[in-house]
């Protein structure tokens, strides 16, 4: 795949999670937390007020929803636009939780472009 296609799965990675996986993680790790009765609240001064094992739970139940969404969401359109259109994907993502949704999308799309070669 030459450097156009990996800077048209990059965008697309990126677009995705803007419009669709971050607002939806966020909403699903705001319920979780408010749930549990933790705060969900980023900024600093709140955060500073937490004890370390509070800022822990946290951190993981924000994380654990974000990898969730990132990867289900990913994974989707991925295998859709392998199937429908036989392109496959390659990209590339800054943050760490963000590895899982990017190799999910990445597999997914080559298993639908697969898909769409063999019909």
């Amino acid at each position: 795949m030459d450097m156009v296609g990996w800077v048209i799965g990059t965008g697309t990675l990126w677009v995705l999670n803007a419009i669709l996986v971050a607002p939806l993680a966020s909403a699903i790790a705001r319920k979780s937390l408010l749930k549990q009765g933790l705060p969900f609240s980023f900024n600093e001064e709140t955060m500073k007020e937490l004890d370390e094992e509070t800022k822990s739970r946290v951190h993981r139940i924000v994380t654990r929803s974000y990898i969730l969404v990132d990867i289900l969401i990913l994974g989707g359109v991925g295998f859709l636009a392998g199937v429908l259109f036989g392109v496959y994907f390659i990209g590339f993502s800054l943050k760490r939780e963000g590895w899982p949704g990017m190799m999910m999308f990445i597999l997914s799309s080559l298993l639908g472009a697969t898909l769409h070669a063999a019909a």
